[in-house]
């Protein structure tokens, strides 16, 4: 029988790598297209996006330094190969690959938990969440500092990493739930046009996380299931979906900036429609709901009555100056 272990230890890296490259170039086009469209979005909010870009740019530098040192440089020589994600000297850029990932993680998923305080204004969840990410973090820099002492600590490693994938798992799960109810919950008080866009928001937010929360279910059933017929066989298995995963988190934020002109244009059309049985060309009443979605921002107001001072007036998708609408009744 053939030895097949370069397969086994190298082929899910490899596989994950292209997928990777894959992704960067995808998310290039998110990048050109927020930074070509959206010129009127806080600074705070561009600089989001360029640390981003950043952050994902390396990140793919990182994976490609990987990949090529293990199977060119190294070529042939399983051990000095192994060696590289195991405490090879002067590489450490190749040895923190795990904290790169989990710091582009934590990064895009503070984005998310600030959406989901905008909507649910519970504290105490957030907070929890936000632990739980950082938590995560740390269990990924134990995990490296294992790594960076050789390979007689990769149980050591295995075993962090195996806390570090339920966690993060459920993290995620629950943020994106949390977020659907939220809305869902708003949805109730709503007029009719605007229950439309928390319609289309709820959709966004399923189908943003989606690809993300899947990668981490399937790296969580990899590291569980995948069949050890060569020492480390099982936790390299793990290397192609948490190569991806980081992308699919900055992707799924650039897909939810994204999608506000495309929000936009659909309230517009139902504002339209709406206005030309009622006479009005605003959202009807919009400050007399408990919640109003305006595109790019969700407004939850505090006060129904005649003082709308009290208003509170929170971003959802990422605020910008041309993504308001301002609401006015048609001239008499």
């Amino acid at each position: 029988m053939p030895n097949r272990e370069a397969e086994y230890l190298f082929g899910p890296g490899l596989i994950g790598t292209c997928i990777e490259l894959v992704l960067q170039g995808v998310l290039s086009t998110q990048f050109v297209k927020y930074f070509g469209t959206y010129h009127n979005d806080p600074l705070i909010l561009k600089a989001m996006v360029g640390i981003l870009v950043l952050l994902t740019y390396l990140r793919s530098m990182q994976v490609f330094t990987t990949i090529w040192f293990q199977l060119v440089v190294n070529f042939g020589d399983l051990e000095a190969a192994m060696g590289l994600i195991t405490g090879a000297p002067g590489i450490w850029f190749v040895d923190t690959i795990g904290v790169f990932a989990s710091m582009i993680t934590v990064y895009v998923q503070s984005y998310f938990c600030y959406r989901l305080l905008i909507i649910s204004k519970n504290r105490y969840l957030v907070a929890t969440l936000s632990v739980l990410f950082i938590a995560c973090f740390i269990f990924i820099v134990i995990a490296t500092h294992y790594i960076f002492q050789g390979l007689e600590h990769l149980t050591q490693v295995a075993f962090w990493f195996n806390i570090y994938l339920p966690v993060v798992m459920v993290a995620d799960i629950t943020l994106t739930t949390s977020t659907a109810y939220f809305l869902i919950k708003y949805k109730e008080h709503v007029s009719k046009q605007s229950a439309g866009l928390l319609d289309a928001l709820i959709r966004l937010t399923i189908q943003t996380a989606a690809p993300a929360t899947l990668c981490a279910l399937l790296n969580f059933v990899v590291a569980l299931t995948f069949p050890n017929v060569y020492p480390s066989a099982r936790s390299m298995a793990s290397a192609a979906p948490n190569i991806v995963l980081p992308k699919l988190y900055a992707f799924s934020m650039m897909w939810t900036l994204n999608a506000r002109r495309q929000l936009r244009a659909s309230l517009s059309d139902t504002v339209e429609s709406t206005g030309s049985l009622s006479g009005r060309t605003a959202i009807t009443d919009a400050e007399h709901n408990p919640v109003e979605m305006r595109v790019g921002e969700l407004v939850i107001a505090e006060n129904c009555g005649e003082d709308h001072g009290n208003n509170a007036s929170e971003d959802f998708l990422g605020r910008g100056s041309h993504d308001r609408w301002r609401g006015s009744k048609t001239p008499q």
